[in-house]
């Protein structure tokens, strides 16, 4: 906010999900203090229905699920930036579509967990970036699964639904669904804190991610073998 009062710009990218003041309360901010028309498009983790209109209604003027491809980003700013001044936003112009979440299934020691298509894409033939980025998974996924069973330890649903929402965005571009379902339902627990209810959902995550963990290390020491021959 104290940026936006300093210098003019063309877009404003908004995370929702934001420490201190969220991106709702950020926009309405710039819209009915500041009186800003500038374009904000809404950066967000969470898929479910309706998290769309209620950016719009914040006053956002787009929506992008994270993650996304270099591609949509640029193509949304492109459109934003290039629209005429003066266009309305209309909010069934360009629905979101949001896919039915499959069901969690077992794992199947004959499949892998998980893809690489994405990060690879994304890498561009740049191995040690690669290497990087699943270090970096590896690591913040064994601290959100200590962090996600101590939140289920001490009754913390804020805390389940925090870990949750930023573990996602890793696994949906790793495409690890089954995982992704479970972080949804913890995510969009609307009930009170049951015990009984949320230690299956963190148990099935746990398993099913240090078996991901195990097979990525494993991956990322033949990467790495590879590199030094």
């Amino acid at each position: 906010i104290a940026r936006v009062g300093e210098r003019e710009f063309d877009l404003i990218l908004m995370d929702v999900q934001m420490p201190v003041l969220d991106g709702f309360e950020a926009t309405k901010h710039l819209r009915q203090q500041l009186g800003l028309t500038t374009p904000i498009i809404a950066l967000t983790a969470s898929a479910i229905n309706g998290e769309k209109q209620k950016c719009l209604a914040a006053g956002m003027n787009d929506y992008l699920t994270k993650p996304f491809f270099e591609d949509e980003l640029i193509q949304l700013v492109h459109d934003w930036i290039m629209r005429p001044l003066g266009t309305a936003t209309d909010p069934e112009a360009t629905p979101v579509p949001i896919a039915p979440a499959p069901p969690v299934l077992s794992p199947d020691a004959s499949i892998s967990l998980y893809k690489l298509d994405i990060l690879l894409d994304t890498a561009r033939g740049n191995q040690k970036f690669v290497e990087s980025m699943l270090k970096t998974f590896i690591d913040g996924t064994y601290n959100a699964l200590r962090d996600l069973n101590r939140a289920l330890e001490v009754g913390n649903m804020q805390g389940l639904q925090g870990t949750a929402h930023k573990l996602r965005p890793s696994l949906v571009h790793l495409q690890i669904q089954p995982a992704v379902v479970l972080m949804d339902t913890l995510e969009n627990w609307e009930g009170p804190f049951s015990y009984d209810d949320l230690q299956p959902l963190v148990a099935a995550a746990d398993r099913l991610l240090r078996q991901v963990l195990a097979d990525m290390n494993t991956e990322l020491e033949a990467r790495r073998a590879a590199l030094a021959a």
